[in-house]
């Protein structure tokens, strides 16, 4: 398989082709990322110049019982995600949410290039999200989408999930980088004493 090009044998649509770019052991990566997210290089010396190629898993989906679902492609949670077309046509994954609290078909794990949202399909209960070391939970109205970041809680009627990206190392990299180029950039300042 030559991941540059997406090229497996599989039909162009079956397949996840974004644009992304390679560190210089090549790994594909977000293009955003300051460092790779499978061997944690920086991204600096890289070449910056998109491609198109096959995105790896975005992270996993735990649930409440321990389970956990690799995201490599879009799910769909409920009570009989199976009926879903999405899932019938195979290109989304079923979760089964067996609980009355859950709809049959109650939220979509939606993956936009390199990031993944979360949609309510017009749950009975709704759902909800809260960013990790947060309190506030929001409501996801029917039909909208929200943005799920590393460590962020998806509540559906009683059950609950937890997506951890594969890129928040390097996004917390990252973070910290930028904390680091504004801090020593005030030491560097000339002194305004007199």
């Amino acid at each position: 398989m030559d991941n540059r090009t997406g090229t497996n044998g599989a039909p162009a649509e079956a397949r996840n082709l974004v644009h992304g770019v390679y560190c210089r052991r090549s790994h594909f990566n977000d293009p955003r990322m300051n460092y790779c997210t499978v061997c944690g290089i920086s991204m600096t010396q890289a070449t910056r110049l998109p491609v198109l190629g096959e995105r790896p898993a975005l992270g996993v989906l735990v649930l409440d019982d321990g389970t956990m679902f690799p995201l490599d492609r879009e799910h769909v949670l409920g009570r009989g995600p199976e009926t879903d077309p999405a899932v019938r046509d195979g290109s989304a994954k079923p979760v089964r949410l067996t609980d009355m609290s859950v709809s049959r078909v109650h939220a979509r794990i939606v993956l936009n290039d390199w990031d993944v949202k979360v949609t309510d399909v017009g749950s009975t209960n709704g759902t909800f999200i809260c960013p990790q070391g947060e309190s506030e939970w929001t409501r996801i109205l029917p039909g909208n989408q929200a943005a799920l970041r590393s460590g962020a809680m998806v509540v559906l009627g009683r059950r609950r999930l937890r997506y951890h990206s594969h890129r928040a190392q390097s996004e917390d990299f990252s973070e910290l980088e930028n904390a680091w180029v504004l801090e020593n950039s005030y030491k560097q300042r000339p002194s305004q004493a007199a």
